[in-house]
């Protein structure tokens, strides 16, 4: 009888322990194809710079950044899909990235950005950098000119970043575009933003989703 009480007890702290690393994962998202307004959404004019809804289309947005209404702890996976039209003399320059501010320029963020997309000469370019508190920066992607793999530029993309306690990783259209470790970005919480801009190359920025096993503030 001893030895059946053990086996349950032993039993009864495995099942405990396997249960203590099973966060619920909840969903929070926003469809800027469908919506009517981006209330709630913290809008920043970088410099005589204009926001726009387009149906169908998504969020149009030149020399504007966005960011989300609400903040994630915690783990999570961010998924943008967004659609580009480029052409080779009509090019675009887009940032996606987490920061623990609403506004530039925040102190911990995981910061991903593209440049020239589409550009005839194949001066595309795309880079990732890990930066924290009193402007420590350790730059993990500084691509050299020419073509960001994985993109389509006349169709739709999704980027995702996912984040795993101090360990990122980005993909593009589901291929692996880098994983690290981050050395200097601690933020308590995270907004995704959005930023773009064009030389007549069109981004629109379709829908955001983030899966996350934290907690929204």
């Amino acid at each position: 009888m001893r030895q059946k009480r053990l086996a349950v007890l032993v039993l009864a702290i495995a099942f405990a322990l396997v249960c203590a690393g099973c966060e619920k994962t909840q969903t929070w998202a926003f469809d800027f194809t469908t919506a009517e307004n981006v209330d709630g959404w913290n809008p920043e004019d970088i410099g005589e710079g204009s926001i726009e809804l387009v149906p169908g289309k998504g969020l149009h947005l030149y020399r504007y950044s966005v960011c989300s209404p609400v903040a994630f702890t915690g783990d999570f996976t961010v998924t943008v899909d967004f659609s580009l039209d480029t052409l080779p003399d009509s090019y675009a320059y887009f940032e996606l990235y987490l920061a623990d501010g609403i506004y530039w320029e925040p102190e911990n963020m995981i910061y991903c950005g593209f440049s020239n997309v589409g550009a005839e000469d194949a001066d595309e370019t795309w880079w990732v950098s890990d930066e924290g508190a009193g402007g420590t920066e350790n730059p993990i992607v500084s691509m050299p000119p020419g073509p960001v793999p994985y993109l389509d530029r006349n169709g739709t993309n999704t980027w995702q970043l996912v984040r795993t306690g101090d360990w990122y990783e980005i993909k593009l259209n589901g291929k692996r575009m880098t994983k690290f470790g981050s050395s200097y970005c601690r933020g308590d919480k995270y907004y995704v933003s959005l930023y773009a801009e064009s030389d007549y190359g069109d981004v629109y920025f379709r829908n955001v989703k983030v899966d996350y096993k934290g907690s929204t503030i």
